[in-house]
């Protein structure tokens, strides 16, 4: 596979100019500390999975569960019609407060919701069901769908085309600390044993390698799964990305190869397609998400990182011949722990074309990025001298939106001037857009996954003041706006009028920072491009072409 020519196909995307979004889809952002709380002292991972559901059933909620620092587990949800917030605590499990013990959640057909959760490399996963639909306050349980091994890291997903009425799958870790699933085929009144091995090192037959999985279901008879191969610590020339799907018994590669069926498992790290190799730029990575576009073609999310202050996020997909890379932006400093421990970067699974991903917001320095030179040591000597300077040292939050498969990117700051870290985004599964819950997140302090390291809640951003970028309809922006976008550290633009135009460039807090008319009423009418004398931030364009006026945000990195 040729990386190089796939990183010379993201050119110029770490400075990501093009980012533009329609001021009116959204207010000022906010501190993350400003936002709803939907749990007061919570904790989670991006490995186990879903963290957070919607469901329409007789109400309209969205569910979501969490570990707390005393090894309590919660759930909480929120009611759309009433705008309630109720959270009550889970039945007592043997798991303490480390930040991988937190709970799946996952809603069965009939309005139940089920829960699992295991320890740090625990012994069992265990299984709770909400006695009656869409309930919180009592539970069936706990039943066991995995015992005496080695369990961390629950992953469910439902099949509704499989068995008779639709097929439970259960992933985990299990023995050898690799990723094994169970299924069931009366909604999680029973589990099949034995346990399906998924995958499994052929080379390294033993637990020092660990790989770590990401799984996204079409709910109906697919799920796609990206493979970590060992954990991020390690040797960095042992981490290849693997990809599978799963359909009718058999597993396959991307382009539909077959790779093995039920009966010939586990998979083998020889038998599957390598996708990103980090390594070979003298990095690591980690996967943080994959989820399905309307084609059931996979978009994959993650970031690769050398040291503790360059996270560089990347996003992927598969486009039916090929998988398109391309890196993102730098999310800055790792938010503790370990390195490799980036903010968080994750998909809208309703829309893959929606990212939500927190960064510290940072300008380049004197000695920028290079994603011109792809071949793979000027590469690495490039990441290496990249130097970064902060601008705002907390991590925030954004949500980017693509229309055309990732080439280009709107881009709408969640939140701005936070006092702690805005960390692990979630989307709930299901959710629909609008006035819904769009996101959640942690918002607080984080420096280590266990329970003395961390103070953080939940919080939720429900765009229900305004509406959100990419739902925003189009046809109510002035057609002579239409093409005003950022392009690196400029504008472009259709100049109407020069001798009636005006340009003014504000902060998020209603600051001015230029006025640019006077350039602009230089210009001659048509297309132009129009340098701005910023540095690297979000602003707000107040643009008159000289007959149609309107604002605009724009995402500037240098």
């Amino acid at each position: 596979m040729n990386f190089g020519k796939a990183v010379l196909l993201c050119v110029c995307a770490i400075a990501l100019g093009f980012c533009v979004s329609n001021a009116k889809a959204q207010a000022i952002p906010k501190p993350g500390e400003q936002c709803a709380p939907l749990g007061q002292d919570a904790m989670w991972t991006w490995y186990a999975e879903p963290k957070s559901v919607y469901y329409e059933g007789l109400h309209k909620r969205t569910y979501a569960a969490w570990t707390m620092r005393s090894g309590t587990k919660q759930i909480g949800y929120y009611d759309h019609d009433t705008k309630d917030t109720v959270i009550l605590n889970l039945p007592t499990m043997p798991y303490g407060g480390d930040d991988h013990n937190h709970p799946a959640i996952i809603m069965r057909p009939d309005g139940r919701i089920m829960i699992f959760c295991t320890g740090h490399d625990g012994t069992q996963v265990s299984q709770y069901v909400s006695k009656n639909p869409e309930d919180i306050t009592s539970w069936d349980g706990p039943t066991y769908p995995a015992s005496n091994s080695w369990f961390c890291y629950p992953n469910a997903a439902f099949l509704s085309n499989e068995g008779t009425i639709g097929r439970f799958y259960l992933f985990f870790r299990d023995s050898l600390q690799e990723p094994w699933f169970t299924t069931s085929d009366d909604w999680g009144k029973t589990w099949k044993n034995p346990r399906y091995h998924l995958f499994h090192v052929s080379t390294y037959p033993n637990s020092a390698y660990k790989p770590y999985v990401k799984y996204a279901s079409n709910d109906v008879d697919e799920i796609q799964m990206v493979i970590e191969r060992q954990n991020r610590e390690g040797n960095a020339a042992e981490k290849p990305i693997y990809f599978a799907k799963y359909k009718n018994g058999v597993f396959s590669a991307a382009n539909g190869r077959q790779v093995a069926t039920l009966a010939q498992l586990p998979l083998l790290d020889t038998q599957l397609d390598t996708i990103f190799y980090a390594s070979r730029f003298g990095c690591s990575n980690t996967c943080y998400d994959v989820a399905l576009d309307a084609n059931n073609n996979a978009v994959i999310v993650m970031d690769m990182f050398q040291g503790t202050d360059v996270n560089i996020y990347w996003y992927m997909r598969w486009t039916g011949t090929s998988w398109y890379k391309r890196p993102l932006v730098n999310s800055g400093a790792y938010r503790g722990a370990q390195a490799g421990f980036a903010a968080g970067i994750t998909l809208d699974h309703e829309n893959p074309n929606n990212i939500y991903l927190c960064r510290q917001i940072l300008a380049p320095a004197a000695t920028p990025f290079n994603m011109m030179d792809t071949s793979y040591t000027n590469y690495k000597t490039n990441l290496s001298a990249a130097k970064w300077t902060t601008v705002g040292a907390v991590h925030e939050l954004d949500k980017w939106t693509t229309s055309d498969g990732g080439l280009t990117w709107d881009s709408v700051a969640i939140t701005r001037g936070s006092a702690n870290k805005n960390f692990l985004p979630c989307v709930p599964r299901h959710h629909k857009a609008g006035t819904k819950v769009e996101v959640i997140w942690l918002n607080g302090v984080y420096t280590s996954m266990s329970p003395d390291g961390y103070n953080a809640k939940v919080r939720m951003y429900p765009f229900n003041e305004t509406v959100s970028a990419q739902d925003a309809p189009r046809a109510k922006t002035a057609p002579a706006l239409q093409d005003f976008r950022a392009i690196a550290n400029s504008v472009c633009f259709t100049l109407v009028n020069p001798e009636l135009s005006a340009l003014k460039v504000f902060d998020l807090k209603g600051g001015l920072v230029a006025d640019l008319t006077v350039n602009v009423r230089k210009l001659h009418a048509g297309p132009v491009r129009l340098p701005l004398p910023l540095r690297g931030g979000m602003y707000v364009c107040a643009f008159d072409n000289g007959k149609t006026s309107g604002t605009r945000n724009i995402l500037v990195i240098q």
